[in-house]
């Protein structure tokens, strides 16, 4: 969920800083991602902060997951027995 907000957040702030460039320079969306240079980009320290924010969120979910396994692997309790498990029991 963390991912697909940075996602989401990333894009709407690239397209508000390119629609900030094209008011300035003119110029279609394609010149604008190939040519311009990120000193004239506004929210330059937003998009990396998403960006980063991507890539982080995905590792920790690979890292929560391989957790998860590594716990339930030193339990000895394999994917059956916890679908199947009583939850009336105490």
């Amino acid at each position: 969920l963390c991912c697909a907000v940075c996602v989401l957040l990333y894009h709407v702030t690239l397209e508000h800083s390119i629609r900030n460039i094209r008011l300035n320079y003119g110029s279609d969306t394609e010149w604008i991602l190939k040519n311009t240079d990120i000193s004239k980009i506004e929210d330059e320290a937003w998009l990396s902060i998403w960006y980063v924010g991507i890539f982080l969120s995905a590792e920790a979910a690979f890292i929560l997951m391989a957790l998860r396994e590594y716990i339930q692997d030193l339990l000895g309790i394999n994917d059956v027995e916890l679908i199947q498990k009583d939850t009336t029991k105490n």
